[in-house]
């Protein structure tokens, strides 16, 4: 690239930058003169009424919300129950595993220990 080509680039930037903020000076509209001491005007029937349909609408849902708690809690229970009864059945049945590992070491290194002795001895 020239600096030929920089110098078009960066001048038409300008023109067209220039051109919209021209634009945009002209496009916008007048401020709104408000007076600057005013109050907010509120309505009081507007917030009655808001309160009122919060209320209403905190009626009807609370019990449906804690009937869902309830029901999430009772099906939490039943399965951590559940599951501590499934794991309580592993546990036995490993216990009796190792057990029966246990017993069968001990029976061939018992046979291997009569095995090698009985061959390692003389007998005169």
């Amino acid at each position: 690239m020239t600096l030929y080509d920089i110098l078009v680039l960066v001048l038409t930037g300008l023109i067209c930058g220039g051109f919209g903020f021209w634009l945009g000076g002209k496009a916008s509209p007048a401020p709104v003169q408000t007076p600057i001491n005013s109050e907010p005007t509120i309505d009081a029937n507007a917030v009655k009424q808001y309160v009122k349909s919060i209320d209403d609408f905190s009626r009807l849902i609370t019990p449906a919300w804690a009937a869902h708690i309830e029901n999430s809690r009772q099906e939490m229970e039943r399965a951590i129950g559940e599951l501590a009864q499934r794991f309580g059945k592993f546990q036995a049945s490993c216990r009796l595993k190792v057990k029966i590992l246990c017993s069968y070491f001990l029976l061939v290194s018992h046979l291997l220990g009569r095995f090698v002795l009985g061959f390692g001895m003389i007998r005169i």
